[in-house]
């Protein structure tokens, strides 16, 4: 069975800042490094160990069984709780591909780091979720207290692709004035760890990487917080999990899941009394020509939730209207279908045109949906619709769907 090995594992100064990187041999298609990188400012922050690389090579074992070497200190707590959650994972039936009852074999020298961070961080995107965490952090903790927050941090390699550097220097402008008018610091660190993944699963991928870039910081933080994606209520397995999240903690950094005690209407409803929160607030993973696109699902359907609060024209990074009739177009997924019908109800009383297109989109994805459960009974299921459309209409037919079913 193939193996991962790491080794090399150093710091390095870089023409901007500090780079904490590791050779990676195994098998083929493998990226030949991992690394974190952090501004000058931060790179005191970052040391030579393997706590960094060892969750998302825990998460490539469950699909490619081999022994993972590290030839650097790893936590023990870090190791011990790792394998728990691979266990919790496999409960899942993830990751997609596992080789169901294999062993993680996790070969490495066991050593404490000496030093733990003073500081209490949130990886902070600029939107719904983690702008809760930061409000609600700063509404309950008074400044000096140690579950404070102190920074904010952006990931460089996360949602932006890392070598699109134009792109993120431009949306991490309006968040980096976010940290400064709250008081907060702001950290960004850049890593290519998505390379190990490429651009599949990324439902499941993103919580190993925010551990991993956490681990990397460690030298800062004792504490960092991730913004929950569900609310308790309709919890599903997901990359980031209130019941996984503090499995990547160690000895020197906890890792806290937070906001799952609200859904996002909820949640929303504290963005909307902050004007702050309003000039930065960003949802949009589509984003190229503008801060959010104005047309996506996830665009629309936060427009929906700051226009039933009365807010959206204080929203600069969106559009300041939405048309009913490109709202009543758009394909809302099954699994967040109901917060369409919650926010449908918020809106009735303020924008009664707006919740009923709203109820429309609703009821045309159902209708859609139908359509393709009487093909998979035929056959074509999405999966061989997918692959057609790749290898013969090269990506037509996603886009023709795309149009058809209101999504961007």
């Amino acid at each position: 069975m193939a193996g991962v090995r790491i080794s090399d594992v150093k710091v390095l100064e870089t023409p901007t800042g500090a780079r904490l990187s590791a050779r990676l041999q195994g098998a083929p298609g493998l990226p030949p490094t991992l690394w974190f990188e952090v501004p000058a400012a931060f790179g005191d922050a970052l040391t030579a160990r393997g706590d960094p690389f060892l969750p998302i090579l825990m998460l490539r074992a469950l699909q490619h069984p081999g022994p993972i070497v590290i030839e650097a200190e790893v936590s023990p707590e870090l190791l011990a709780s790792a394998r728990r959650a691979a266990a919790l994972l496999e409960s899942w039936g993830l990751p997609p591909g596992r080789v169901r009852g294999a062993a993680i074999d996790i070969q490495a020298p066991f050593g404490v780091a000496a030093r733990r961070g003073a500081g209490v961080g949130a990886f902070f995107s600029g939107g719904v979720d983690s702008f809760y965490t930061v409000l609600k952090n700063i509404a309950r903790y008074p400044e000096g207290d140690s579950r404070s927050l102190t920074h904010l941090v952006m990931l460089h390699g996360f949602d932006v692709r890392e070598e699109d550097r134009a792109l993120f220097e431009r949306l991490s402008g309006p968040l980096r004035e976010v940290a400064t008018a709250l008081g907060k610091g702001f950290v960004t660190l850049r890593t290519n760890l998505r390379e190990l993944f490429g651009d599949d699963d990324f439902d499941l991928t993103h919580g190993v990487v925010l551990a991993g870039a956490g681990h990397a910081l460690a030298g800062l933080f004792h504490t960092l917080y991730i913004a929950s994606s569900y609310p308790y209520s309709e919890l599903r397995p997901w990359g980031s999990h209130p019941n996984l999240d503090p499995l990547w903690s160690s000895e020197r950094l906890d890792f806290v899941h937070d906001g799952s005690e609200r859904s996002r209407p909820e949640k929303l409803a504290l963005i909307a009394q902050s004007p702050v929160a309003l000039r930065a607030l960003r949802v949009c993973w589509m984003q190229r020509d503008a801060y959010n696109c104005g047309k996506c699902e996830k665009c629309v359907r936060t427009m929906l939730g700051l226009a039933a609060h009365g807010v959206l024209e204080q929203a600069t990074g969106f559009p300041s209207r939405l048309d009913p009739g490109e709202v009543a177009q758009i394909f809302v997924p099954e699994f967040i279908r109901i917060r369409w019908d919650d926010i449908g109800r918020e809106l009735a009383a303020r924008e009664p045109a707006l919740a009923r297109a709203a109820a429309q989109a609703v009821a045309r994805s159902e209708r859609l949906d139908a359509v393709w459960g009487t093909l998979s009974r035929v056959g074509l299921t999405r999966a061989r619709a997918k692959t057609f459309d790749r290898a013969v209409l090269r990506g037509g037919g996603l886009a023709l769907w795309r149009r058809l079913s209101g999504r961007r």
